[in-house]
């Protein structure tokens, strides 16, 4: 996990540079300006790296699912609004998986141990990083309106 302003990450040796050349075509404002919706990068297929940006409702942990990817970097990016999510690495062996999604790369669990609560207000993008157990779009305070952005990349493609 790493956690920076997006105009940071987009400058910073975080990300491949081909990556960061591909992320740079958008600023925040530019992000913004998106509709909702689902977009490919010129020139790259949306297998290896995607955007997708929604406009939605924060919830209460109880009402989320807690998410790991095997092949995908996600990129979570608020563009209006404030947004909790909590992320582990700890691989607890004993937690089941009860759903997943090869073709669509997520496994979904009922827990995580040790969790980590990061807050996410605009402009600021959290990576994650295949294997690193998240759940999203919580409330911080009550549910509030969230857009947000999550940029998809494929980790051995660029890595």
């Amino acid at each position: 996990m790493i956690l920076q302003k997006y105009e940071s990450l987009i400058n910073s040796n975080v990300l491949p540079i081909s990556v960061r050349e591909l992320l740079s075509q958008y600023t925040i404002n530019d992000l913004r300006q998106l509709n909702d919706g689902f977009y490919s990068f010129d020139g790259m297929s949306s297998d290896d790296i995607n955007l997708t940006r929604k406009t939605l409702r924060t919830e209460s942990k109880e009402n989320r699912v807690i998410e790991m990817h095997t092949n995908y970097i996600d990129i979570h990016i608020p563009l209006t609004g404030c947004e909790k999510i909590l992320i582990s690495i700890d691989d607890n062996i004993g937690n089941v998986c009860f759903a997943s999604s090869e073709k669509e790369d997520y496994k979904l669990f009922k827990y995580m141990d040790f969790e980590k609560e990061v807050i996410l207000s605009t402009g600021d993008a959290l990576v994650i990083f295949p294997g690193e157990l998240h759940a999203t779009q919580l409330d911080v305070d009550k549910s509030k309106e969230l857009a947000k952005v999550i940029i998809k990349i494929r980790y051995d493609k660029f890595y």
